[in-house]
């Protein structure tokens, strides 16, 4: 570029002092102008290829990052399954085990008792049905003895 600039001042400046000569210096200066052009084209094409070529790493940098985002949130939804099995088993087991207390106590079976060392509402449960045996117990055994206390002064009479 700096060479065609230097040519288009030299050939102004023959414009000025020779009008003829500066015509006849024409063809050469048009020839400089069309591989100037010629190397502009060169350069143009291979900064097209250049951002072509990272255009083709950036689609494939994101095909990778997209790729990366949907397998983590694949395992990340296969641990919440697995969390959420293993805390439905949990939660089942543990109504089991105080249904079966209290299957227990409504069958008559005043002595069995719910077991638990959580701090949980189920936990909560399984005391609440502890305390309604213990209340039941002591309500029958209540009952007994004043049946016997009837029994006893029935006969005395």
């Amino acid at each position: 570029v700096g060479h065609y600039i230097e040519s288009a001042e030299s050939l102004t400046a023959l414009a000025i002092q020779d009008r003829s000569r500066a015509v006849e210096a024409l063809p050469a200066f048009y020839a400089e102008f069309d591989e100037l052009a010629e190397q502009q084209a060169g350069v143009t094409r291979a900064l097209q290829d250049i951002l072509a070529a990272r255009e083709a790493a950036s689609k494939s940098d994101n095909r990778i990052a997209m790729f990366r985002i949907v397998a983590a949130g694949g395992v990340a939804m296969l641990l919440v399954a697995v969390l959420g099995a293993t805390l439905a088993r949990s939660v089942r087991n543990s109504i089991r085990r105080v249904r079966s207390v209290a299957d227990a106590v409504a069958e008559g079976d005043l002595a069995i008792r719910h077991e638990s060392v959580a701090q949980d509402e189920l936990a909560a449960l399984g005391k609440a049905v502890n305390r309604m045996a213990d209340s039941l117990q002591v309500t029958i055994g209540q009952l007994h003895a004043d049946a016997s206390r009837s029994a006893f002064r029935s006969e005395l009479n």
